[in-house]
This record gives C-alpha cells, structure tokens and sequence, in this order.
C-alpha cells in the first residue's frame, strides 16, 4: 500500500472519529436539555403552576420521549387543570410502558370516576381467553386472510364491519 492511500485512511479514520465524537456530544447535550425540561416542569408542578408543568412534559413528550414518569405527571397536571379526558389518556400510555404501577392505576381511577364513567371490573383469564380465540375466529379476524392478497374490502379500523 503506497504512502499516500495510508495518509488517506489515516484521515478518513480520523475525521469518523470526529464526526462519531460530535454526535455523541450532541446526543448527551440533548438528554441533558430534556432533563432539564423534565425538572423545569417538575418544579413549576411544585410550585401549583399546573399549565406550565403540563407544558414542559408536552415538549419532551413533541421531542418523542415516552417515559412512565413523563406521561405519568403530564397526567397528573392535566387532572390538576380538570382536563379529566387527556389525564386519562396520559395515565393510560404510562400504565402500557409500566403495567405493574398501582400509582398509575390508581390515578385511572380517579380519572374515569372524575369524568363519571364506571370502572369496568378486570375480565378473568378465562375471559380473556374466549375475547382472544374469538377475536381470530371471527369473520373480522380471519378477514385478512384472503387469497388472491389485494382482493375482497379491506378491513375498517373504525370498528363498523
């Protein structure tokens, strides 16, 4: 190998160095600036300032964060400005992420008792087994089994059949 395609290998590996070196500082930069958004809103949650708690959460949850914790106390700012509908809707994306939290359920409670809606009680396994098995029974579940692939209507995500 010549002097000159070492020098440029050199260089190459030089310059991947820096740019992998760069964005790695720029993502610790990032998660750095996102902590400080969770705390800012932590701390205007301390203070009663509920809309600009709710606010901050809501930019990490626009920059795609999607931790329990983040979408726990956006629901909890949410309860606290009676916006009752999206308190719930947060609790509910949290529970998905962290399904033993009694805290987060807890929280579901309040929320559907606030929006005066029953609690459906838990349905047994064996319940959950039959809704399972008939749900791929069914016509809407074998549906998109069908041969030649294309043909027939395609499935509705509205629920109406």
């Amino acid at each position: 190998m010549s002097l000159h395609r070492r020098a440029i290998r050199s260089l190459a590996w030089v310059f991947l160095s820096l740019v992998a070196w760069a964005a790695l500082a720029a993502g610790v930069a990032r998660a750095n600036e996102l902590d400080h958004v969770f705390e800012e809103g932590n701390r205007a949650y301390a203070e009663g300032r509920f809309a600009d708690a709710l606010a901050s959460y809501q930019r990490l949850l626009d920059h795609g964060v999607r931790d329990p914790a983040v979408l726990m106390n956006a629901g909890n700012a949410c309860y606290r400005l009676e916006r009752f509908a999206e308190a719930r809707l947060a609790w509910e994306r949290a529970l998905r992420r962290a399904p033993g939290d009694r805290d987060l359920g807890e929280n579901l409670g309040l929320a559907v008792k606030a929006l005066g809606l029953e609690a459906l009680p838990a349905p047994s396994w064996p319940e959950r087994t039959f809704v399972a098995v008939l749900g791929v029974a069914s016509a809407d579940g074998w549906g998109c089994w069908r041969w030649p692939p294309g043909s027939g209507s395609t499935p509705r995500s509205d629920g109406a059949g």
